[in-house]
């Protein structure tokens, strides 16, 4: 299955009342957004990409969620390409980049767990 399927299954999930549409050779996709809704997911990412492809998008969309995001994401949590997550500088620059663009002056706590067992678990409230 191709990567855009997980991503785009992802931010179905993290809305209400988007519509997708592919035509038949996935040549064209018609996106027409719904609210950021949140609340808790789960979402199973693609082998092909690490956890952190997914969480840079999310990290943007989060704060500004009808209702806190609690999210665990299952997959691979290091490659070549993306941020791994099982790292301290990315979970210490995280903080760092929501205060760039303002966002921690409104108080939004942020809680990253990571398991084994469990994926990766993150939490906007």
């Amino acid at each position: 299955e191709k990567l855009r399927n997980y991503f785009i299954r992802l931010i179905d999930k993290v809305t209400n009342g988007s519509r997708i549409e592919i035509n038949q050779t996935g040549t064209t996709l018609y996106y027409q957004p719904g609210l950021l809704h949140g609340g808790s997911l789960e979402h199973d990412c693609s082998p092909s990409r690490s956890i952190g492809y997914y969480l840079e998008s999310l990290l943007c969309l989060a704060p500004f969620m009808k209702h806190p995001l609690k999210i665990v994401l299952r997959g691979v949590t290091n490659d070549q390409v993306d941020p791994s997550v099982t790292v301290a500088p990315f979970l210490h620059h995280t903080p760092n980049f929501l205060y760039c663009i303002c966002l921690l002056s409104w108080k939004l706590p942020l809680n990253v767990m990571w398991g084994p067992a469990t994926g990766l678990l993150l939490l906007f409230s």
